[in-house]
């Protein structure tokens, strides 16, 4: 259930809890209430007094941002595409298909100063299965 809509006062109001800021102190006092199933808004959101940000989790860093794909605090700007490989060997009765591949590129868009396009002139891939890796034909 979302929270009534909060009238501004004219004034904020500050929670030295969480170093958060609220319209009323209707509403000051409504994040402070915690239930029977959560706790309180003021316990589980604060912003940090350092750098400013919504702190949701344990893991804040100072001016860095959660990556989803890696999970792990990155500076501003990470592109993270791929999430990594689990470090585990399949069974040997399981078959696996490995692919290689490699790309070259041409860099013809800067977006920014850590973001380009970058264009494939040629692309190379090659793959095997694990069943046929040391035999020259594939059954």
């Amino acid at each position: 259930m979302a929270s009534p809509s909060c009238a501004f006062s004219g004034t904020r109001f500050p929670c030295y809890d969480c170093n958060r800021h609220f319209r009323s102190r209707s509403c000051l006092a409504n994040h402070k209430q915690s239930t029977s199933k959560k706790n309180s808004v003021s316990e589980r959101k604060q912003c940090s007094a350092t750098c400013g940000r919504l702190v949701t989790g344990a893991r804040h860093e100072c001016n860095k941002v959660f990556c989803a794909n890696c999970k792990q605090n990155r500076d501003v700007g990470h592109m993270c595409y791929t999430k990594p490989l689990k470090d585990v060997l399949p069974d040997a009765s399981d078959k696996v298909l490995c692919v290689f591949y490699d790309y070259d590129t041409t860099i013809n868009t800067k977006y920014s100063d850590k973001a380009t396009l970058d264009v494939p002139d040629l692309v190379c891939l090659q793959q095997f299965c694990s069943q046929c890796e040391d035999t020259e034909e594939c059954g």
